[in-house]
């Protein structure tokens, strides 16, 4: 790994990452068993470089929207101006699509993207004092001593402890609304199949909750009760979306 990228990746993490997606392999269906299986040393690669890569990527465009936010109003509208200039024939879809944006939430995308950093960074510090324990004092990382099964579910038991799905529900939920709301502006018939997909997803939820939701809640232990709700909600969300691409497309 470290011989094809290089300082961009860390040997020791993508191998974790690799050995966290083979454990969680074992706990898959028989028929995703073997696509995970395959899929774990890429799965490894491509988490540590987004570990060392997202922090860069992410402060690089903040900087570039500070730099926006402090330019003066007219010197900004001309710098849009002036980039509209080479949309040629697109020139009113450009404007249809940033006004659908904005009217949908893109003006609050910076402080949803804030929200999924914050709560990225809260695992990885959690993570990382995860990785450092030693309960039993035997000098050895706890880690080191578990096989992948048993990595899998203790990251998996940490993140869903540490994640907050009300606010991660919330930052998903403004990022998708500007990526529909462009959507919008750019197809009609994807516009129409969102709009089914809300209508069903909204008329099925209340029904979902009071057939799923207590069984679910019974089930579940305490500390991760605050999951139930939004799993629900997705679920039917999943649904309706395949339902509505289902009545348009035929």
């Amino acid at each position: 790994v470290a011989k094809v990228y290089g300082g961009l990746v860390d040997r020791r993490e993508a191998e974790r990452i690799e050995r966290l997606a083979a454990g969680l392999s074992q706990q898959a269906p028989p028929w995703a068993a073997q696509y995970l299986v395959k899929a774990a040393p890429v799965a490894g690669v491509f988490g540590a470089l987004s570990q060392s890569l997202g922090p860069r990527i992410y402060q690089f465009y903040l900087s570039l929207f500070g730099f926006y936010k402090r330019l003066p109003k007219n010197a900004a509208s001309c710098l849009w101006g002036l980039s509209l200039c080479f949309y040629g024939g697109r020139y009113p879809l450009a404007l249809a699509v940033l006004e659908a944006f904005k009217l949908t939430g893109g003006s609050e995308m910076a402080m949803h993207l804030e929200t999924i950093k914050e709560t990225v960074e809260q695992v990885q510090e959690a993570s990382a004092k995860n990785d450092r324990a030693d309960a039993d004092g035997d000098g050895a990382k706890d880690v080191d001593q578990l096989d992948a099964k048993q990595l899998a579910s203790r990251k998996l038991s940490l993140l869903l402890r540490i994640v907050d799905p009300g606010e991660v529900s919330e930052a998903l939920r403004g990022l998708c609304s500007g990526y529909l709301g462009i959507i919008a502006a750019l197809q009609t018939k994807y516009a129409r199949t969102t709009a089914l997909a809300h209508s069903i997803g909204e008329s099925c939820r209340p029904v979902a909750a009071k057939l799923l939701a207590p069984s679910a809640l019974a089930v579940t232990p305490p500390e991760y009760r605050k999951w139930v709700s939004p799993c629900v909600n997705y679920f039917c969300k999943f649904l309706a979306a395949v339902v509505a691409w289902r009545v348009q497309s035929t």
